[in-house]
Order: C-alpha cells, then sequence, then structure tokens
C-alpha cells in the first residue's frame, strides 16, 4: 500500500514539474520544441533552406538575409504598417533551449534610422522589463564585408541569468533585428550563436 502512494505521489510530482516548464517556457514567448541537439526538423517552412542549414530571408529588394540556423523558424508573423516602418514582420523560433526572433521592415522616410538599442531588441519580449534587462555591451562590427550593430544584454528569468545577444543591420532602407536569448549558463547555445552571427550575409 504504502508503495502505491509513493509511487502516486512520484508521478504527481513528475507531473507538476512538467507543468511548471510549460509554464515557464510559455512566459518567454517558448514553446516546448524538441531542440535537444539543435538538429530537430531539418527544413523551414519559413524560408529558402540550404543542405548546411543557411536560411535565406527575402527582402522587398529581392535580396536575402542569410544565416545559419539549426532549427525551424517555426513562426512568420506580418504586421500592418504605419507612418514610420512599411511592411514589418518577425520571423521566430521557441525552442526548450532557446527563443530567436528575427524582426524585418523597411523605412517610410530613408533618411530615418531605426536605433538599435536595449529596448529596439527587446521589443521581441511582451512586457521586456519583467526580466529587468541590461545592456552589458554594444559595439559596431563589420561580418562578412557588412556594418551591424552587436549588443550583449543580460535578464533575469526565475532566478537564472539569461542572455540576449542581439545584432541590427541595414540593408538600403530595409532593416532586420535578430536577437538570439538563452540560459548564460549554456555553451552549446552560446556555440550555435556565434556560428549564426559569423554567417550572416545579405545578397
Amino acid at each position: 500500500m504504502m508503495n502505491k502512494i509513493e509511487n502516486d505521489m512520484r508521478k504527481i510530482k513528475y507531473i507538476v514539474t512538467l507543468l511548471m516548464i510549460l509554464i515557464s517556457m510559455e512566459l518567454i514567448g517558448c514553446s516546448n520544441n524538441s531542440e535537444s541537439v539543435y538538429t530537430e526538423n531539418l527544413g523551414s517552412n519559413t524560408g529558402d533552406v540550404t543542405d548546411d542549414r543557411m536560411i535565406g530571408l527575402m527582402q522587398e529588394d529581392g535580396k536575402k538575409l542569410y544565416l545559419y540556423i539549426p532549427f525551424d523558424l517555426e513562426k512568420h508573423e506580418k504586421y500592418s504598417s504605419d507612418a514610420i516602418i512599411n511592411n514589418p514582420e518577425r520571423y521566430s523560433h521557441a525552442g526548450n533551449k532557446m527563443f530567436v526572433s528575427i524582426y524585418h521592415g523597411s523605412m517610410v522616410d530613408p533618411d530615418t534610422k531605426v536605433k538599435f538599442d536595449m529596448d529596439a531588441f527587446m521589443q521581441a519580449f511582451e512586457n521586456p522589463e519583467r526580466f529587468n534587462p541590461r545592456m552589458k555591451m554594444k559595439e559596431k562590427r563589420n561580418i562578412n564585408g557588412k556594418k551591424v550593430t552587436y549588443a550583449d544584454i543580460r535578464a533575469d528569468y526565475h532566478n537564472e541569468t539569461f542572455r540576449a545577444e542581439c545584432i541590427g543591420i541595414y540593408s538600403g532602407s530595409e532593416f532586420w533585428t535578430i536577437l538570439y536569448f538563452y540560459n548564460e549558463k549554456d555553451k552549446e547555445s552560446q556555440e550555435v550563436v556565434k556560428k549564426s552571427i559569423d554567417s550572416i550575409t545579405i545578397h
């Protein structure tokens, strides 16, 4: 009898733990999508994908943003244009280990530029202030001949520190912001992000 009670208690504890994980992932915009070895779901339904996992996302001028992404971008959301930005859209991936947001648009006034700062990058989240985000570093970089803004942000999430590595890039009057959000202790995710950032090209 005691063994049955103990087994039932273990099952209840497991179910409660699983529910807490699912709720936690939902709070940061993530869902429980298998990503244990960064090779799930080969082939994306949001862009052209090569054999080496370079995903191509279309710009309005016919060029594409290419970058290494070893998982699908499951969501492609399009928003209404406003007085500042034409045809805004967002691609995103929500996995067990990482959340990725890729935002694209073009400026109504070509002389107006997006300010690639913490507020711009953290717009990938609803109510980002709840994470207590803080900018650790922002700098200009040259990636494959293209000038970009790189930002390294830290955020608090369930008593752990998460890292947001971000890229802001212009291509004519069009722009992209890319955010990779993961636990700063996760060295595998860090390597994936480095490879993805180093692969970025527009042509």
